[in-house]
């Protein structure tokens, strides 16, 4: 078996470096490490949102955050120094579009949840004119009259229902 010194020694090498970097720390090494504010907030404004999937400098300003290489080789300079006529109209629909596609992912997320929630619901009965059904009722307990509600019958009826109301209500009779 060959063996070859240059790689053991680079390897060594790598080693002792990693070693030595792992256990002698500067504190300006660690305070470098940490995220400034500023970069926390600026990662907050560029995600994007689940509901509109657009990010939230966007939907506020109706344009993205200024990167650093934007910052440095700003072509407002540019724009100043030509005959430039900034045309609003193009904006405008680019931005209305976003807007109109910013709607409709969140209402598809509003379907999902309301699909979601409604999963655990229980289903609304089917009734139709004609059919008997019992009616809950609530009495009141009248200590006088000896009365409680633990003894009183809980529903009424039977009552067929003779057509319905708005918003499925019924109109009922004996």
């Amino acid at each position: 078996m060959l063996f070859n010194v240059d790689k053991a020694e680079e390897q060594l090498k790598d080693e002792d470096d990693l070693r030595k970097s792992s256990t002698l720390h500067d504190d300006s090494m660690l305070t470098t490490c940490q995220l400034d504010r500023k970069e926390v907030s600026r990662i907050r404004a560029l995600s994007k949102c689940s509901s509109t999937g657009q990010t939230a400098t966007f939907l506020t300003f109706g344009r993205e955050l200024c990167t650093d290489d934007e910052v440095q080789n700003d072509l407002r300079s540019v724009i100043l120094k030509d005959s430039f006529v900034p045309e609003i109209t193009p904006y405008l629909k680019r931005f209305s579009k976003f807007m109109a596609e910013a709607k409709e992912v969140a209402e598809i997320q509003h379907d999902l949840r309301k699909e979601c929630g409604d999963r655990k619901r229980r289903r609304a009965p089917n009734y139709f004119p004609g059919d008997p059904v019992f009616v809950t009722t609530h009495h009141l307990s009248n200590a006088a009259k000896r009365r409680t509600t633990k003894f009183m019958p809980k529903r009424d009826g039977p009552y067929i229902i003779l057509h319905f109301l708005c918003n499925r209500q019924t109109r009922q009779s004996k």
